[in-house]
């Protein structure tokens, strides 16, 4: 087998330069995919985070509902939007909420919405 490849030629100089060229094009499309998919999976476990933060705001919020604080306090209405700077290691979140009277049907007492943005 060798003898024959000897006699034949194996392959000649432009055929291995096609080669490699296709080889280092089909190279550099993959390693670009991957590159691209690990920044966007950065990004969603950033808005995740943010996400989580968001709520232990608003379950911290939920402990707090008493008849002394509905009137003032972080669950009033007056002094709204309310800041809170949250740092989880490297990174600072900023929460903006503010609390709105809205009244569900008649007949039933007003109840209160809450707005929140996080910022990351």
């Amino acid at each position: 087998m060798l003898k024959l490849l000897r006699q034949e030629g194996f392959a000649s100089i432009l055929e291995v330069i096609v080669a490699s060229v296709i080889f280092v094009v089909t190279a550099l499309g993959a390693f670009s995919s991957i590159a691209m998919l690990r920044s966007q999976g950065g990004g969603s476990t950033r808005e995740l985070e943010a996400l989580y933060i968001g709520k232990r705001v608003m379950d911290d919020l939920r402990g707090q509902v008493y008849g002394n604080l509905w009137a003032s306090g972080p669950l009033s209405t007056v002094g709204n939007p309310y800041t809170q700077t949250i740092t989880v290691g490297a990174r600072t979140y900023t929460v903006t909420y503010s609390m709105v009277d809205t009244q569900v049907s008649s007949g039933y007492p007003w109840t209160r919405r809450m707005d929140m943005t996080v910022q990351y």
